[in-house]
């Protein structure tokens, strides 16, 4: 632990600094001029920090900016009280290479101790200033699209340009007895026409297409051995080379509900991703 202290008295008002351990401790008699310099000048490139402990307004000791009267010191008859000054001069000082104010009643917003010389005891520290943070720019999130409904038979490409498809949300069945209906009728209440497969299109569709720039599903429902099952023909070309189209058949592995008679429509949502 080290220690160095610097004392500069006049007539008028007196001026103590301590420095131990890397804590400043300077006092300053009432109505005078505060100079908090010592990082300035003898730490270089750092900044003020105070410390709340040992900083107060008012009085702690009987000594320290005793009155003169007569040649002699006079003592002072409150000698323990104190207004708390810390937030108030961490909002004046933190961060800079000095700090300059008025130790008065008038500044620090109160008089601890009526009738008594007061003085002001402000300790801190020479820190390095804090780098400047840069915020991170952060990419909105990939806009979530939601493709058209494609009807039974028909085909869509999924086009991400020179990004990539990141399958969100697919549907693969039919939920109501109106929809993709033109040209075949209209089915009737007798008609159970609600199906769902959408389970093993998404699967389908995920392994096809993520990943690619481009893909192209056709919405096709066909027999195989053991049942009806989900054929959707998809193929996804990196950089939109070649248009060959890779077919599966879920045969044996997948059985859907969904028959060709209940037209079955396609509903896919994507992502575009990096």
């Amino acid at each position: 632990m080290w220690q160095v202290s610097f004392y500069l008295c006049l007539t008028f008002f007196c001026l103590s600094s301590f420095v131990s351990g890397g804590i400043i401790t300077q006092n300053t008699c009432a109505n005078a001029e505060t100079d908090l310099y010592y990082c300035e000048y003898f730490e270089k490139g750092t900044v003020l920090s105070i410390y709340k402990g040992g900083t107060f307004w008012g009085r702690k000791n009987n000594d320290t900016c005793a009155p003169i009267r007569k040649n002699k010191y006079v003592k002072p008859k409150n000698w323990n009280c104190t207004l708390d000054i810390v937030d108030l001069l961490k909002k004046k000082c933190d961060g800079k290479t000095s700090c300059q104010f008025q130790s008065s009643n008038e500044f620090f917003g109160g008089d601890p101790c009526p009738g008594d010389r007061k003085y002001s005891a402000v300790a801190y520290e020479c820190i390095k200033p804090s780098e400047p943070t840069t915020p991170t720019p952060t990419e909105p999130p990939e806009e979530v699209v939601h493709g058209p409904t494609v009807c039974y038979t028909n085909f869509i490409r999924i086009n991400c340009g020179q990004k990539k498809i990141k399958t969100n949300k697919v549907f693969f069945g039919r939920g109501d007895s109106s929809t993709c209906v033109y040209g075949y009728g209209y089915f009737g209440g007798y008609f159970n026409f609600k199906c769902d497969a959408s389970e093993v299109a998404y699967k389908y569709i995920q392994q096809k297409c993520d990943g690619q720039n481009y893909c192209d599903i056709w919405n096709i429902v066909g027999s195989g051995g053991g049942g009806v099952n989900a054929n959707l023909s998809g193929g996804g070309h990196v950089n939109g080379g070649g248009n060959a189209i890779g077919n599966i058949n879920a045969s044996g592995s997948a059985q859907i509900s969904c028959t060709p008679a209940q037209l079955p429509y396609l509903k896919i949502s994507h992502q575009c991703v990096n």
